[in-house]
């Protein structure tokens, strides 16, 4: 994945320029005399796979409140494992760039192939979250989780871990 895009924005003069950066920055020639703030944020571009399943075809609400406040931290595709009416979709349509319903009997691993063959741009992404309908939540500010493992240097980590026989992540 590609490095952070970095956004710088320019204010002076009551007007304000910003300008997109993927290399380089270009700056406009500004005179001595002109009053600027400059404001430079690292965005963190962050893609979520989200699988679901439903028995009865539907998306409950604690799913719905999941993916609003997931969405406000990254770019969320959803695949429900199950045959879904559009009108159920239609529920999540504000959170998502892209949900899709089938039943394709392969789990949440099957949706989050299905997505992944679907995303063009992974390269426009600095995380990958893989995420599934089995958590209730979030419960607290997803912002304080993401800004304090921005801190930490691992290449994988997870919300939940299960010791119990073995040790692994879960989605």
């Amino acid at each position: 994945m590609t490095g952070r895009q970095l956004i710088r924005c320019v204010a002076y003069t009551r007007q304000i320029h910003c300008t997109f950066l993927s290399n380089g920055f270009n700056f406009q020639s500004l005179s001595s005399s002109d009053f600027f703030i400059v404001l430079e944020l690292n965005m963190t571009r962050r893609l979520c796979l989200f699988a679901g399943y439903s028995k009865q075809n539907i998306i409950e609400d604690y799913v719905v409140y999941y993916l609003k406040k997931l969405s406000e931290y990254a770019d969320i595709y959803y695949c429900a494992d199950c045959d879904m009416p559009k009108e159920e979709l239609l529920k999540i349509k504000p959170y998502t760039k892209l949900c899709l319903a089938q039943r394709h009997k392969k789990y949440d691993f099957g949706s989050w192939g299905i997505l992944y063959n679907k995303i063009f741009n992974l390269t426009d992404y600095d995380e990958l979250i893989l995420a599934n309908d089995s958590m209730f939540g979030p419960l607290y500010p997803l912002e304080n989780i993401f800004k304090k493992m921005e801190k930490v240097n691992v290449s994988t980590w997870s919300l939940c871990a299960n010791k119990f026989m073995m040790s692994f992540l879960l989605s």
